[in-house]
């Protein structure tokens, strides 16, 4: 009987030893692309002899229409001030700051904290003129906070 316990063990572990060892390594045979492309080339048909094949009225209202786009954001400051990790309480903030002045107010989620950020100016001396009024509106913690802007 133990013979048959010493043939078993080590059967088990010559299969051990073997299922270890590096196995084969099948590369995948990249074949090269021999298949040639001709360019098509379409030749465009132009209303007169300048080589052009716009209207020069398409171009300048197509430049004209560039120049006014404005962008909806811009980088600018706000005034913070609160700060908490209650949604519920932010937004309480965030109304009661509302009733209080006629700037714009956000509740913005920068974790871990729901933030009460007030205003968009584009410049810091409207983010320091802001930041007075709200200190005199007893916001004592409020600070300036580079952030994304709406354009208004």
């Amino acid at each position: 009987m133990k013979k048959y316990l010493i043939i078993i063990a080590e059967v088990l572990i010559i299969a051990m030893l073997t299922s270890c060892g590096p196995k084969k390594s099948t590369e995948d045979v990249v074949k090269p692309d021999t298949t040639t492309y001709k360019p098509i080339i379409m030749e465009e048909e132009t209303d007169d002899n300048s080589g052009s094949v716009f209207e020069k009225d398409t171009v300048t209202s197509i430049t004209e229409d560039m120049t006014t786009l404005v962008p909806k954001t811009q980088i600018g400051y706000r005034v913070q001030v609160f700060a908490t990790f209650s949604e519920e309480k932010a937004d309480m903030i965030a109304a009661e700051v509302r009733e209080r002045t006629a700037s714009r107010v956000y509740v913005q989620y920068i974790a871990p904290y729901y933030k009460v950020r007030v205003g968009d100016c584009k410049s810091r001396s409207e983010a320091v003129v802001l930041k007075s009024s709200l200190y005199s509106l007893g916001y004592t913690d409020a600070f300036i906070a580079e952030d994304t802007i709406n354009n208004q």
